[in-house]
């Protein structure tokens, strides 16, 4: 995704509903039975959640999941939980979701530097990520976000559920949260960054 399109949202939605997003190709390794699974139990003490799950991957394969972790009985109010999956999007689509939700999931067994983590980031949103790689780098204190341990599943549900308990951040936050990431990871910044190494390497 390109970082021009990765901006917080504009205005400030009055939406009571609290909403995780997940965007990846839907392997394995990406682990999205810990987070549909925390999801579900998350939902069951507060039925304002919703899920959204994005990307190019086997949606049939994922559906089968959803519904294989579904759980016996309905949240108290009687709703159901909201689980959305579609996919595959345009790069201006997965930007126009990452503004709309109010924080991102990813719990793979392993990453590099994740694109999709910086581009959550540079639209303002906190991320829940494990520490299996790249996420370390760029989820550095609690105002980006929380990291949890590879397969930790306890660890996701406190997570999310203190997120979801700490209520959505105001536009002000995802504003400032967007402004630290774009002085490390847009354009100009990288553009910078390569110069300086360059540099470096040519006064060695």
């Amino acid at each position: 995704m390109t970082r021009r399109l990765s901006t917080p949202p504009p205005e400030w939605s009055e939406s009571p509903t609290f909403r995780f997003l997940h965007v990846s190709n839907f392997s394995p390794a990406k682990r999205l039975d810990l987070i549909i699974g925390a999801f579900y139990e998350v939902w069951q003490t507060h039925p304002d959640v919703s899920l959204t799950i994005a990307g190019d991957g086997d949606i049939a394969q994922l559906t089968e999941l959803i519904a294989s972790l579904a759980p016996e009985h309905p949240s108290s109010n009687g709703h159901q939980p909201e689980i959305n999956v579609s996919g595959p999007h345009s790069l201006t689509e997965i930007a126009d979701l990452m503004r709309a939700a109010d924080a991102f999931l990813l719990t793979s067994d392993y990453e590099t530097q994740s694109v999709v983590m910086l581009e959550a980031q540079l639209c303002g949103l906190k991320t829940i990520a494990t520490q299996c790689g790249g996420p370390e780098s760029i989820v550095t204190d609690s105002e980006q976000g929380e990291l949890i341990d590879v397969d930790d599943y306890a660890a996701l549900l406190n997570a999310m559920q203190k997120m979801v308990h700490d209520g959505r951040d105001n536009p002000v936050r995802r504003a400032d949260l967007s402004t630290r990431a774009k002085k490390l990871y847009a354009a100009s910044a990288i553009r910078q960054q390569l110069l300086l190494i360059y540099d470096q390497a040519t006064r060695a």
